[in-house]
This record gives C-alpha cells, sequence and structure tokens, in this order.
C-alpha cells in the first residue's frame, strides 16, 4: 500500500484488512443462525436476498448479541458487571442496467452497550486511596455503573463502468459515530474521579478512479480523493475531586490524487511504482471550563498559550513507493 496508500487511501500507511461482503444475485437465499451460551449470551444471525428484477436484487444481514448475565458483580450497587447488548444491520442493493455497468447502494447501522472495558477494578495486590482492595475476579467496587453506547451508521454508492480498456469507478460515502461513555477512573466506592464525555464523528468521502482492464504485462491506475471530517468531544465532563468540562471540535479536509503503474517482467516477477499528493486543511478548537456544583459550566479556564485553544493546520506532501514482488 505503501505511503499514504497509492492503492487503498490515506489510512492504509501499515496495510490493512479488505473485507468484501456478500452481494445479492439472481438467485434466492436464507441463513440463519441461532446459540444460546453460558453467562445467559445469546446470538442471533441471519442473511435474505432476492432478485426483484432481471437486473435488480437486495439483500439483508442482521445480527445480535446480548450477554445477560456479566462476568461479575459490582459490589457497591449490587449490578452485574462486564455485560454486553448489540445489534446490527446491513444492506445492499445491486443495480445492473446493463452488462458494463453496475450500481450498488449499501447501508449499514451498529448500536452497542456495555462496560466490558468501563467496569475495571482496583489491581491485585495494590491498595487505592481510602484503603479500597481489589474485590477480585471480574467484580467491581465502582460508585456508579460505568457503561458505553454507541450508535454507528453508514450509507454509500459505487458505480463502475466498463469502458473497454479500463474500468471507472466511483465511490461516494457517508459514515456517523457517537460514543456516550461515563466511567469511575479510581475503581472504588468513593467518589474521586470520574468522567461523562459524548464523542462523535462524521465524514464524507468521494473518491474516482480509472483502472486499467488489459490482460498484458502493464497494469496501471489513476484517481483522485476528497475526504470531510468533523471529531468532537462535546462535554467530556471530569466530576469528583476535581471539576471541568472540555469541548473540543476537529474539521479536516482532504484532497489527493494518486497513481500506480505495475509491469510484470516475467509472469512470477513484478515492478510497481505508485506516487500520491494529499493536501490536508485542518482547525480545530477547543475549550475548556470550570464544572459548577450544580453540574452546569462556568468560566472559561484561559489557555496556556494562544495557539492552544484555536489551530490551523495545513499541510501539503508528496510521497511514493517502488517495490518489487515475486511470487513464490
Amino acid at each position: 500500500t505503501g505511503p499514504q496508500g497509492t492503492w487503498f487511501g490515506r489510512n492504509a500507511t501499515g496495510g490493512l484488512i479488505h473485507i468484501l461482503t456478500r452481494e445479492p444475485g439472481d438467485e434466492a437465499k436464507f441463513e440463519g443462525q441461532f446459540g444460546y451460551a453460558n453467562y445467559a449470551t445469546i446470538n442471533a444471525r441471519a442473511y435474505l436476498a432476492t432478485p426483484v428484477t432481471d437486473n435488480l436484487s437486495v439483500d439483508l444481514a442482521l445480527t445480535k448479541t446480548t450477554q445477560n448475565d456479566g462476568w461479575g458483580h459490582n459490589t457497591t450497587l449490587d449490578k452485574k458487571n462486564k455485560t454486553e447488548d448489540y445489534w446490527g444491520a446491513r444492506s445492499k442493493v445491486v443495480y445492473r442496467p446493463s452488462d458494463a455497468v453496475k450500481f450498488v447502494l449499501a447501508g449499514d447501522y451498529y448500536k452497542n452497550k456495555d462496560n466490558l472495558g468501563l467496569g475495571w477494578r482496583v489491581a491485585d495486590g495494590t491498595t487505592a486511596t481510602g484503603g479500597f482492595t481489589s474485590p477480585g475476579n471480574h467484580d467491581s467496587e465502582s460508585n456508579f455503573m460505568p457503561e458505553t453506547r454507541q450508535k454507528i451508521w453508514g450509507v454509500s454508492l459505487t458505480g463502475e463502468a466498463d469502458l473497454g480498456f479500463a474500468t471507472l469507478s466511483s465511490i461516494s460515502a457517508h459514515r456517523k459515530s457517537q460514543n456516550k461513555s461515563k466511567f469511575d477512573v479510581d475503581g472504588t466506592a468513593a467518589n474521586y474521579l470520574n468522567i461523562d464525555y459524548v464523542s462523535s464523528g462524521k465524514t464524507i468521502q468521494q473518491e474516482l478512479r480509472l483502472a486499467s482492464n488489459g490482460s498484458g504485462p502493464l497494469s496501471w491506475q489513476v484517481g483522485a480523493f476528497y475526504l470531510n471530517s468533523v471529531a468532537a468531544t462535546s462535554p467530556q465532563k471530569i466530576t469528583g475531586a476535581q471539576m471541568a468540562q472540555i469541548d473540543a471540535r476537529l474539521k479536516t479536509n482532504s484532497y489527493a490524487a494518486f497513481g500506480e503503474v505495475t509491469y510484470s517482467v516475467t509472469p512470477t516477477t513484478h515492478i510497481t511504482g505508485g506516487i500520491r499528493y494529499t493536501a490536508d486543511r485542518r482547525k480545530f478548537a477547543g475549550t475548556t471550563r470550570v464544572l459548577l456544583a450544580d453540574g452546569t459550566a462556568g468560566p472559561v479556564v484561559p489557555a496556556a498559550s494562544s495557539n492552544a485553544a484555536n489551530s490551523n493546520l495545513n499541510t501539503n506532501e508528496v510521497t511514493y513507493r517502488i517495490s518489487v514482488r515475486q511470487d513464490v
């Protein structure tokens, strides 16, 4: 994938896991699965696909997991600790107006609630402030129940046109996520330090790509990419011995153009060269406020420097890769 990903994009600098989900075809299909396990865990999955017309087909995939009994117990609140509940849905609509053109409209939605990662406890063999020690196992002494609630959804439209010498592809996508989490930092029954925050992100992406179709030793592709992203933590509340509220937002606009050429010296030896130009425009804004006893936000805490609360970052970079691949 190379620097900045001449093949798979800006986030593929260290490689990627490429998952290709099933597409509905010209046959009706149904698959289902149900399971029950320890800790009163229920798993259920279903997949349904069907053709609508000769050139239009649709599918729907559903998944659900609920762990009703926790791995542990909250000894302070007398509640279950380490539980989870999530479900998700994914669907594709495939339209083929001709043998050379295909459109795929895809969407997914995911919702999760758990405290698997936040229901922690004092480490074994240590004593926390106030004399609290580990209750052992997956039990916890937190003075309130930690929890994470997530909502993630996205939609994309992919169009492909076979031009003979090459395939023209367009990928348009929008994705949004929200995470509401609250946790007891000290993990004890005392009200020392708690964090309650809402983080969110939304992105709009557009990519155009032209890739060769030839069967000869030379293959190539060129393309352009645009990303608009907004990530925010608002608000993040710190309560207990410390009282503060943090609001922050990062906006990104990224533009890129890329190209890659591969030449097969022999049927098993391939030389690849790729280049990418990326321009990022980023803007950050954030404030820290005193959190008053009634839970409302007070005055803004002065920033340590004039650039700490509001700043801009503009970068332009050319990245490339040259590789030799030998098939064994």
